[in-house]
């Protein structure tokens, strides 16, 4: 994958783009791009946000960018080294995020089933209080003796 797939000049600077280095490209744009992201979410909730897609930009622009350093011809551990710890923040946000996310549908569960409680009577208490509600009239009540 280090075979040059398009050369082109622009002069007297020779562009050589590997399978790799587009790799190596996608993954630098994808990182670069999530600012863009976050700075899109921030100015819809009017204050500054770090939307979860910021984070999976995070992981997935670092882990394109660690196979180019890795597999590339260069096997650059500079740059192994400067997109690892970035990778790992952002996996470490992301976790932080989706048990975040996993807490609040857990106490919204909780909340809808307390109102739900609340409002929707159960049988046994559905017939206490439909005999408390519609006693037997008095005159009734001595007309059975």
């Amino acid at each position: 994958m280090n075979t040059p797939f398009w050369t082109p000049e622009l002069g007297t600077w020779k562009l050589v783009l590997t399978p790799w280095k587009a790799i190596g490209i996608f993954g630098a744009v994808m990182f670069a791009s999530r600012w863009f992201v976050q700075v899109y979410y921030s100015r819809i909730a009017g204050r500054p946000v770090t939307p979860p897609i910021f984070w999976i930009m995070s992981v997935a622009g670092s882990l394109l960018l660690l196979s180019y350093f890795f597999f590339s011809a260069k096997q650059d551990i500079v740059g192994i080294i400067n997109n690892l710890f970035p990778c790992m923040i952002a996996v470490y946000n992301l976790v932080l995020e989706l048990r975040y996310q996993k807490k609040l549908a857990a106490e919204k569960a909780i909340t809808d089933a307390a109102a739900a409680a609340k409002t929707t009577p159960t049988a046994a208490s559905s017939r206490i209080s439909n005999r408390m509600t519609s006693p037997v009239p008095a005159n009734e009540a001595l007309s059975a003796k």
